[in-house]
């Protein structure tokens, strides 16, 4: 079962998500009047523009982005989590579920102070919740962007939470349907080989699905440009957005 209850702590008020015996705390968006949210939402949709058309477009680091926005199947909602209730989210989840021209779902909570790790097990339970509320199979993966996901250079792979290092705490969803398109040909379980392919498929080098040369791409970037050099970038992204936030706070 899930319960979401509030408590005041250090004077801060937090959710406490319990799935499954698991607990953590997730901190409420301080209350504002519509007409700080609404500054607060646009501050929010301009470094979001500057970090997916600059930064993740502008260095090439998606095969998807550019092209799916030109073709409007992407949508980018601002959502502050002032209260317990979850229901709205939950709406929003399937609403996008119910829309197939919607790929790309990024759901953006403005200067929402969550560290990493909290926030990454709250996108995986408000998916989780939202599939239960749709029913049936899973129609959406997600990836939780976060201003301080930890990375690590070692690798392709271990370099990805760097290029989610969006300006504010971020659920990105994305159709799975789409998704399995896109990387068609990661391995994954088992793969039925028509007899006649066989011999071909002995006598071929295995080709890299595209997610993993999309990976590699991506290094290949931070190396080139340093990746000092982009996490700088990104964090100047959310430094700005930061300070706007704050300027907007002082007026309450």
């Amino acid at each position: 079962m899930v319960f979401v209850r509030c408590y005041a702590a250090t004077n801060e008020w937090y959710l406490e998500l319990d799935v499954n015996e698991q607990t953590w705390p997730f901190p409420l968006t301080a209350p504002v009047d519509g007409h700080l949210q609404q500054q607060m939402r646009e501050v929010a949709l301009t470094a979001n523009n500057s970090y997916v058309e600059q930064f993740v477009e502008g260095h090439g680091l998606c095969p998807y982005a550019r092209e799916g926005r030109r073709r409007q199947e992407t949508a980018c909602y601002i959502h502050f989590q002032t209260d317990e209730q979850l229901e709205p989210l939950l709406d929003l989840f399937v609403a996008i579920v119910a829309d197939p021209k919607l790929v790309v779902a990024q759901l953006i909570f403005p200067d929402l102070k969550v560290e990493p790790q909290a926030w990454i097990n709250f996108c995986h339970l408000l998916t989780r919740l939202g599939h239960r509320r749709v029913g049936g199979a899973d129609v959406m993966a997600n990836a939780a962007l976060h201003p301080q996901l930890p990375f690590h250079a070692s690798s392709a792979f271990s370099l990805i939470p760097l290029f989610r290092r969006a300006p504010d705490p971020t659920v990105q969803w994305v159709r799975l349907e789409q998704l399995e398109k896109l990387y068609d040909g990661r391995a994954k379980g088992s793969t039925f080989i028509d007899p006649s392919e066989l011999m071909h498929r002995l006598t071929t080098p295995a080709q890299k699905s595209l997610y993993d040369r999309v990976a590699e791409a991506n290094q290949i970037t931070a190396q080139r440009l340093g990746v000092a050099r982009l996490e700088a970038d990104l964090y100047q992204i959310h430094v700005e957005a930061g300070a706007a936030y704050a300027e907007i706070l002082q007026r309450r």
